[in-house]
């Protein structure tokens, strides 16, 4: 709805208020006739070289290079050579630099006026406004009313006032934001339709074209102040409807449209289009504009034979005043934006200050803000069941929808089938073959489906419909045979930022809730449209959090210092901020050897981690589903602890490490009759019971008995976790205690959990927690499921395995329970972390399912009275933590891996932070990642960037009221 009046700008259009005719009086005195007509042309440019030597003088230049280079040096010269100034134009409906980038383009500016979310509607425009100013532009042609009128095949229900009322708000907006800023949004597209026939005697009491419903969105606009109007003076010529009572014809634009609807502002009759110059003579349709009430006209051919043939002609059409008239309307538009005394563009600080993230994020409001969720019967958006459907993305043969794809790949891996059109029976039955039971994701447009081609569409509904998505990257006029999709996504466009759009709304790391603005079928109609709300981790760039991407840089160097200095061969750093990962990298190799570049989906032995990323979330759950309270006693879920220390050990004590635990499960004489094993072999001479246990406990062959590997040819038997057990449970307790870390704890844990459950805890954690969340890189005994060159391996160990390890968990009392143990044996890659750690900061919930409550989440991560640490996790220090970044906050909650991890969840900034490398690789007694303090100043790097995000706002908020800021300053 158009603002109320005490909003609205003056009817009386802000450049011909008084104080702009002083100036514009004293120079219409100085102009010649010549000169006069061209103030009303408005050049189109479309190539580098100016028209100065030809044209000296020009009421305007539309320039039109997508070069922002060009376009400055274009601009510096026509501001240092035009005697009066010169109006500079765009079309930039979203901005000069973002159309011009195929990645970028958004769709077409009919989506302009469709934009309902108000944030981003102001988002636009300000950025629009922003960057026109910062280019001296002050006249843009935009927004176009096109979409409001009336269209051939489907239209939008004008019946409907919401409808109405949105897109004349939006365009309102638009066009006050650019107005803010001296600028002039000059609204285009407004139609001069004339009468098809060759007989042109038309009745003046034709029914007004403002008394139809069609166009009441343009009289709100009218009535609101707009400065501007472009209007399209060739003629439409549409088969198959009636325009007699829509007619606009040679007395309107002057009579009608500022008579009738008071408009008072610049009129533009925009003659471009050289299709229709077969119809209308050129020359003589510009004097017929200019006649029939338009101020300027719009051409980009044959300026000199124009400006000729006009000063002619003109003055024996029109006489001296009403021309003088027009003239001075320019010119006082010249006043008012200050293109009479623009200061030329600082052209090396201007570039530096563009900024093309951007770009890409105001790309990527526009189309997520225009994609519709037409239809979802069946609830498959957001995608949250793929580890039960397996997912295929079916695509034409020949378009690769890499950006889709690779979006889609970085929460779980698809399956991509390529299929092409007007294929054979045969052909589709072989693609049939390949897609199994699962989610069928089609990409598609009018290339690929077509209604006529009756195999592709008995290929598609042969497919498992039930568990089949379309994404329809195209317009509306196939949406009228798509009534049977069970469940359809619109995207406006098929470029890498549309792909991009839709299937980060697919997975949920994007809200959908646009709306049909047409009514397409019956099956369709205006404002058809399901919402989705966030649900997912999104990866994108750090600008999308107010962090350029330049300040994260120092984190190259800092890595790369740790690899070249050999604090560790290579590692991996992921980082999220408010649910985006704004960054994920990798460095250096898997060895010194440098054979194997550490890639993203590697995995790392996390080593202490485990604790929090297995063990503690378990507990969490259970906590929360009341099978388990923290006051309780080991005993009271293993009954074999009764009468122990163990037994009488509470819960809440374990958790944060104050049970009087020694730092590990007292095995030693398990550790030493492995390495006895790896020194002397099976085949040595018994003679005592050390002996006789490593001769028990360890093979090197697999078998039955000895199904447990926990290094190559080393194999435990399948008795020996429960033997170690055993000896756990008499183990001696130090009370009363205060705080002493202990592995111990965790593996008593494993076994209440394990008790409660009836499951072990490997199989709890996948059903529960990874298995659900679409965790794919994360587990215990990772060389079950991965290739050694997808794992980074750990130490070259010496005294109990005696070789590298490398797939194996690294600790050796997990080594010793089989590779899965409470305390540690989980290998992972940063990524999946991050997940698992945004659930927790969710308030345990993520994707749209809950894992626990958030009370559970809050009380668990919390510090603890009479502790530094949360129930499981580690926490910051009150004053510092010589294990996290100084700018940490005191909320801060995670856990240190031994071989060189660490997760950090900070709350106040929404900020997850994972840090995995191999530093113990081929010796464990490598401190150097500690001593260079590699992980907190990596950690560091994000909380600087976090503080310039907040000083740049300042700096942008500054901008906004008035305050004296560079452009540069502004951005950077």
């Amino acid at each position: 709805m158009p603002p109320p009046k005490t909003e609205r700008l003056s009817k009386t259009p802000s450049f011909l208020l008084p104080e702009n005719e002083l100036w514009a009086d004293s120079v219409l005195k100085t102009l010649t006739k010549r000169e006069k007509i061209q103030e009303l042309i408005f050049w189109e440019q479309n190539d580098l070289s100016p028209y100065l030597d030809i044209v000296p003088q020009l009421g305007g230049v539309l320039l039109q290079t997508p070069d922002l280079r060009a376009r400055a040096v274009l601009t510096n010269q026509y501001i240092q050579e035009s005697k009066v100034g010169v109006i500079i134009g765009a079309e930039g409906a979203f901005g000069l630099s973002l159309p011009a980038h195929p990645d970028y383009a958004p769709p077409n500016e009919s989506n302009l006026l469709n934009l309902r979310n108000d944030s981003v509607r102001n988002v636009l425009s300000e950025y629009v406004a922003m960057q026109l100013h910062s280019m001296q532009v002050n006249l843009n042609f935009a927004p176009s009313i096109a979409p409001l009128m009336r269209q051939s095949g489907m239209q939008y229900d004008l019946q409907d006032e919401k409808l109405q009322t949105d897109m004349t708000s939006t365009a309102y907006r638009y066009h006050r934001t650019l107005a803010e800023h001296k600028i002039i949004a000059c609204i285009t597209g407004f139609p001069n339709i004339r009468f098809a026939s060759e007989e042109r005697n038309i009745s003046e009491n034709i029914k007004p074209l403002w008394q139809t419903e069609n166009h009441k969105p343009i009289i709100q606009l009218i009535d609101s102040g707009i400065q501007a109007m472009g209007v399209m003076h060739y003629p439409y010529y549409l088969q198959g409807i009636e325009y007699d009572n829509q007619l606009l014809h040679k007395p309107t634009v002057d009579n009608s449209l500022r008579k009738t609807t008071a408009f008072q502002g610049l009129i533009i009759s925009d003659i471009r289009d050289k299709e229709n110059s077969r119809i209308y003579a050129y020359k003589p349709l510009c004097l017929d504009a200019l006649v029939n009430g338009s101020d300027m006209l719009l051409i980009r051919d044959s300026l000199t034979e124009v400006i000729d043939f006009l000063e002619k002609e003109l003055y024996n059409k029109l006489d001296k005043k009403r021309i003088d008239e027009k003239v001075k309307r320019v010119l006082m538009l010249k006043s008012w934006t200050g293109a009479k005394d623009r200061h030329l563009i600082q052209i090396e600080e201007l570039l530096n200050a563009y900024q093309p993230a951007t770009d890409q994020l105001m790309a990527e409001n526009i189309y997520g803000e225009s994609m519709v969720l037409l239809r979802d019967y069946d609830n498959l958006v957001p995608l949250n069941q793929i580890n039960k459907y397996k997912p295929y993305v079916l695509y034409a043969e020949g378009a690769l929808p890499s950006s889709f794809i690779q979006t889609l790949n970085d929460h779980f891996k698809v399956s991509p089938i390529a299929v092409a059109p007007f294929e054979s029976e045969a052909y589709y039955q072989t693609k049939e073959k390949q897609i199994k039971d699962g989610t069928i994701i089609l990409l598609a447009d009018e290339n690929l489906w077509n209604k006529d081609d009756s195999r592709f569409n008995t290929f598609i509904n042969n497919l498992n419909k039930a568990r089949l998505i379309v994404v329809w990257m195209g317009g509306h006029r196939a949406l009228n045979y798509m009534g049977n999709v069970p469940t359809l996504l619109l995207s406006y466009g098929k470029n890498k930022t549309a792909q991009r759009v839709a299937a980060n709304i697919l997975l949920g790391a994007m809200p959908v809730y646009g709306n049909l603005p047409f009514t397409c079928s019956d099956n369709f109609c205006y404002a058809d449209g399901e919402k989705r709300a966030i649900s997912r981790l999104k990866f994108t760039i750090p600008e999308e959090v107010g962090i350029l991407s330049e300040w994260l840089r120092p984190i190259d160097s800092i890595a790369m210092s740790g690899v070249n200095r050999h604090a560790m061969p290579g590692c991996q750093v992921f980082i999220s901020i408010k649910g985006k990962v704004i960054f994920r990298k990798s460095y250096g190799f898997h060895t010194y050897s440098k054979e194997f570049p550490v890639q993203n989906n590697n995995l790392y032995d996390i080593a202490s981690v485990t604790k929090v990323a297995a063990t503690t979330l378990a507990v969490m759950r259970l906590y929360d589903e009341e099978k388990l309270s923290l006051d309780s006693t080991v005993s009271t879920y293993l009954n074999e602890t009764n009468g122990t220390a163990l037994g009488n050990t509470r819960i809440r004590d374990i958790l944060l490490h104050k049970a009087g635990f020694p730092a590990a499960p007292p095995v030693f004489q398990f550790i030493r009759a492995m390495q006895r094993f790896r020194i002397s072999g099976k085949k040595e001479t018994v003679d005592n019971k050390h002996d006789t246990l490593y001769r028990f406990a360890f093979d090197d062959t697999e078998s039955k008995d000895y199904p447990l590997s926990i290094a190559e040819s080393l194999y435990l038997h399948k008795d020996m976790p429960d033997s170690i057990w055993k000896t756990v449970i008499p183990t001696k307790l130090n009370r009363p205690t205060e705080y002493k870390y202990s592995d111990m704890g965790m593996y008593v844990m494993m076994y209440i959990i394990e008790s409660i459950t009836k499951h072990s805890l490997e199989e709890y954690v996948n059903a529960t927690f990874y298995a659900p969340l679409q965790l794919e890189r994360i587990g215990y005994n990772s060389f079950r499921h991965f290739e050694k060159e997808e794992i980074i391996p750990t130490e070259n160990e010496k005294i109990f395995r005696r070789q590298l390890i490398h797939g194996y968990v690294h600790d050796p009392v997990a080594a010793l329970l089989g590779g899965v143990s409470g305390h540690a044996g989980l290998f992972s890659n940063a990524t999946d972390l991050g997940v698992l750690m945004q659930m927790v900061l969710n308030g345990g919930s993520y994707a749209e399912i809950r894992y626990f409550s958030p009370a559970t989440a809050k009380f668990f991560t919390s510090i603890q009275p009479g502790s530094h640490r949360g129930l499981g996790w580690d926490h910051q220090f009150p004053s510092r933590s010589p294990n996290i970044a100084d700018s940490a906050s005191v909320e801060t909650y995670g856990h240190l891996g031994f071989t060189g991890t660490c997760v950090w969840v900070d709350p106040k900034y929404e900020m997850i932070f994972v840090f995995l490398s191999n530093r113990i690789y081929p010796n464990a007694d490598n401190k150097k990642l500690m001593r260079y303090r590699i992980r907190q100043n990596i950690q560091q790097v994000v909380y600087r960037a976090l503080w310039l995000g907040e000083k740049k706002e300042r700096a942008n908020h500054k901008i906004l009221e008035g305050g004296e800021v560079s452009i540069k300053q502004s951005v950077n």
